[in-house]
């Protein structure tokens, strides 16, 4: 599903969830959100922010998936106004789709990220060379970091580190 950001901003029936101490992100529908309360598998906590945040317990990360179900190939695409080309993005959502699990897409500015399984890829666009820095996180931990020239390498490493 492609959501820009006008459909975006009007979508209320999603809400964000983060895990401590990953800061792993899940969206989810506003009616897993009652469910996953009343089990106390979140928490609502402004611990961290005035604005406050629903939060849960990585170690209840299992549970909480198979609350909220996403099916295995599912794919959420959240593209904003970003610096990135179209074709480019396009490409990358090609790679993807390829992967039977669940997968986000997330563009804006000179930012780009892909979240799957425990896994974190994001990728800054530079205004100068090297085009592309990547740094790629499992269970929040940077694990690898890379600066890429062109497009075309950028689109390798992700397979790469998709695959890994």
């Amino acid at each position: 599903m492609l959501k820009t950001f006008e459909n975006f901003e009007h979508d209320n029936s999603k809400i964000w969830i983060i895990g401590i101490p990953s800061g792993e992100s899940l969206q989810i529908d506003r009616d897993k959100h009652k469910e996953l309360y009343d089990k106390q598998l979140i928490i609502y906590s402004t611990q961290y922010s005035e604005i406050g945040f629903y939060l849960f317990d990585d170690k209840n990360i299992k549970e909480i998936n198979k609350i909220i179900k996403p099916s295995s190939d599912a794919k959420d695409y959240m593209i904003y106004d970003n610096e990135f080309n179209d074709n480019l993005i396009n490409m990358i959502k090609i790679i993807v789709e390829k992967y039977p699990y669940y997968a986000e897409l997330y563009a804006s500015e000179e930012y780009m990220g892909i979240s799957y399984e425990k896994n974190y890829i994001e990728i800054k666009k530079n205004n100068t060379s090297p085009n592309y820095y990547l740094e790629k996180r499992v269970g929040g931990i940077m694990v690898d970091s890379y600066n890429i020239a062109t497009e075309k390498l950028l689109l390798k490493r992700i397979e790469i580190e998709m695959n890994n």
